[in-house]
């Protein structure tokens, strides 16, 4: 009880069990309990003999004469005060806000003392001096040796690796790299000419390549001619040549060339290969060729040709049923268009300009193309177990 509160008169029954367990009222006459039991002993009326169903305007005679007197009711504030659903509510996420606000702030607080200890070791290895790198292992040089054919065959299997390929695993695991017996004892070579004009053995396939830097036909053969005689004496199976600067897609180079073959072998097969893009004569810079000779001829299963005219291809069978790939490939030796103001230029690297800028190429240089383009295909060979 902290404040008392003035009141109206009371004009209803007001039973003495209102007042129990509570202090007693103060009023100018005494105490309500002591007026009350004065009262009902003088009108021998019970205090609470007044029925409930009778009107608050009845009045017993004590209620009337304690109703006259000016009463101060003390208020109990010791009651829970009742609080609507809707506040509650409001209190609870008050509260919650309260104690998200709270966490919200003692995360910003921990994630900056982080930020700066961070920033503090980045300015630390900043500032430090940077290592001196440790100096290179000194060159070891072994003692020249002898290759022996195991050694051979491991640095073959290296290249390969380096290609991106595995060796087939049809190869001998024993490879036996020392050259046949010839019959001609006075037999040498060396890096320009061959002076063998004796029969190679028997388990022997000779192969010629070089690159002619165009041929000219004429009208019998010409340059063509001349390297067809050397096939035929030097007794040679597979002639290869690079860079012959002929449109092989005409039917009178074709013409040419097969006729002139003829007068030499019975038996060949010649693949040759240009790029798609015509010239208005025979003449078109690039191009290959590969001709193979009598019995070897009967053991080609297949021929392909580059459509930019870089390679052409002959695949053999083996006794064994190994395939065995031979290419022959030229690569363009420009590094950029050095023709590129020249009106209808023509040569080996603006064909293949062209041709991979129809491809949607256009951004590579043909060399890279080249290496990209070969590459794959020697991988397809390797995919597919046949030697290269």
């Amino acid at each position: 009880l902290k404040q008392g509160i003035p009141t109206p008169p009371i004009d209803y029954p007001l039973p003495s069990t209102a007042f129990k367990n509570q202090p007693s009222v103060a009023s100018p006459t005494g105490t309500y309990d002591s007026f009350l039991t004065s009262c009902t002993s003088k009108y021998e009326v019970p205090p609470d003999s007044t029925p409930r169903s009778q009107p608050f305007g009845h009045k017993t005679p004590c209620v009337q004469a304690w109703s006259s007197i000016p009463t101060t009711v003390l208020v109990d504030t010791t009651k829970t005060t009742e609080i609507s659903p809707m506040e509650k509510e409001n209190q609870e996420l008050k509260a919650m806000i309260e104690r998200m606000e709270t966490e919200f702030r003692q995360r910003e607080q921990e994630q900056a003392a982080k930020i700066a200890s961070l920033l503090q070791q980045v300015e630390t290895k900043l500032s430090a001096p940077a290592p001196a790198p440790p100096p290179p292992p000194a060159p070891t040089l072994a003692s020249p040796t002898t290759l022996q054919p195991s050694d051979m065959e491991a640095i073959a299997k290296m290249v390969l690796n380096l290609m991106g390929g595995t060796p087939s695993t049809a190869t001998p695991a024993n490879v036996d790299f020392t050259p046949p017996p010839s019959n001609d004892a006075n037999m040498s070579f060396d890096s320009t000419t061959m002076y063998d004009d004796s029969t190679p053995h028997d388990s022997t396939t000779r192969l010629f390549f070089t690159n002619p830097n165009g041929l000219n036909l004429g009208r019998t053969g010409g340059d063509f001619t001349e390297y067809l005689e050397t096939a035929k004496t030097r007794n040679i199976d597979i002639l290869c040549l690079a860079e012959i600067n002929l449109d092989t897609r005409k039917h009178t180079v074709q013409d040419k060339m097969r006729l002139a073959a003829r007068r030499q072998f019975n038996h060949f097969r010649l693949t040759t290969g240009s790029s798609t893009i015509s010239s208005q004569n025979e003449f078109k810079p690039g191009g290959t060729l590969i001709m193979t000779t009598d019995s070897t001829s009967a053991r080609i299963i297949e021929t392909s040709i580059d459509p930019l005219g870089r390679w052409t291809t002959h695949t053999f069978l083996g006794k064994r049923g190994q395939q065995i790939v031979l290419i022959c490939a030229y690569q363009v030796c420009q590094l950029t268009n050095e023709n590129r103001g020249r009106k209808q230029s023509l040569t080996a690297y603006a064909q293949q300009r062209s041709l991979l800028g129809q491809d949607d190429r256009g951004n590579i240089e043909p060399r890279k193309a080249f290496m990209s383009d070969l590459t794959d295909f020697l991988r397809t060979g390797q995919h597919n177990q046949q030697d290269i």
